[in-house]
């Protein structure tokens, strides 16, 4: 099923992938020095903090519910969502998620004097049950993106005058912005460090049209999954426009602005709220039927490392239960489980591969893959 991209952007082109409608697609965030060593399995994906204007001595539904909105359009890809009936349902019962909560003092926004208060003082934070959560939104037949998601680097020329990419360390607004909507959305994603050697290899005319093999060689140390790569466009006179493309596994997408924005950050947060429901339309789980019992074999050279793994992706598939390792061989492993995917979408989701895996589909069988090297 082939989706149309929101009126905010224009297609430039797609290679081997497909895009759903958002109601069928999708963040913790990294943006410091240091790339994550393995997959990232985001542990605040079920906790949601919120300005608030004082301390409640109980819990109010309505932050409650504005919590659940927040956390639903992490899980499906799709602010729009809570609009539409099921999910004002599942909102409307969102209290029955709620496994703890607390509030915190909110830190004073840069650029405040020192002394100055806030005019939200506190954070209120809540944590929500994430099986309760998934039974509920696969319950409704929605998609749900777990805790499992891919690591990201973003490539992004800022348009700023002195013509730099955006660096982890860089002091700019536009970076703190960045950081504060990945977390929202629950995307695992860091800038690149632009040291000596990177600013050598790679300039503004690499990022668009991407250089893809240039930024995949360049991007190899810090161990993505996907690739992002921006490019903001105007001046505060005029008006700001930007292109983007992402690149996860074998999908390719290019997409730009239609319309002129009067401040380049609303142009990049349009732009970010359309790649989470890319990746989720990549990633989410989809739940039609009752659970089954299913067999998965996988076959291929097994090492600890990779056996484990395996184990910890299949782990964190929502709609999963009872995984268990049944026959371990050196070339060949079965894992048993209870399953509420379909298996045709099980299958998708395990050629994705997940913790740095590369599974490929036997030929003529079901649920049988050839781990590749």
């Amino acid at each position: 099923m082939v989706g149309r991209a929101p009126s905010l952007f224009r297609r430039l082109h797609g290679a081997e992938g497909t895009v759903v409608p958002k109601i069928l697609l999708l963040a913790g965030f990294l943006l410091g020095m240091t790339p994550p060593a393995g997959a990232m399995v985001m542990r605040h994906v079920f906790r949601v903090d919120l300005p608030v204007s004082r301390l409640a001595a109980r819990l109010p539904v309505a932050d409650i519910q504005r919590a659940a909105g927040i956390l639903l359009d992490r899980i499906t890809g799709d602010p729009d969502l809570a609009t539409r009936g099921t999910v004002s349902a599942l909102i409307a019962e969102s209290g029955r998620w709620v496994a703890e909560y607390g509030y915190e003092r909110a830190e004073a926004p840069s650029g405040k004097r020192a002394g100055t208060s806030p005019r939200l003082p506190f954070r209120l934070w809540i944590r929500f049950a994430h099986r309760a959560v998934e039974r509920a939104v696969l319950g409704a037949h929605l998609p749900y993106w777990g805790d499992l998601r891919p690591r990201l680097l973003i490539w992004l020329d800022a348009g700023s005058s002195s013509g730099e990419i955006l660096s982890a360390s860089s002091s700019s607004s536009l970076r703190r912005r960045l950081k504060r909507v990945l977390a929202r959305l629950a995307l695992p994603a860091l800038l690149p460090i632009m040291d000596l050697g990177e600013r050598t290899a790679i300039g503004i005319p690499d990022l668009f049209p991407p250089a893809w093999p240039l930024l995949h060689q360049v991007s190899r140390p810090y161990h993505p999954e996907a690739l992002w790569v921006g490019r903001l466009r105007g001046n505060a006179t005029r008006g700001w426009m930007g292109s983007f493309a992402v690149q996860a596994g074998r999908l390719t997408l290019d997409w730009q602005s239609v319309h002129v924005h009067l401040h380049r950050w609303s142009v990049l947060r349009s732009a970010l709220d359309y790649l989470d429901s890319i990746l989720a339309s990549r990633y989410a789980v989809f739940a039609s039927h009752q659970p089954v019992p299913l067999s998965i074999r996988i076959r291929g050279r097994l090492t600890l490392g990779r056996v484990s793994r395996i184990e910890h992706f299949i782990h964190h598939l929502p709609g999963i239960r009872q995984p268990r390792l049944s026959e371990l061989a050196p070339q060949s492993l079965v894992l048993t489980l209870v399953s509420r995917i379909d298996r045709t979408h099980l299958e998708r989701l395990m050629t994705l591969a997940g913790p740095g895996l590369s599974l490929k589909p036997e030929p003529g069988h079901r649920l049988v893959f050839v781990l590749q090297s």
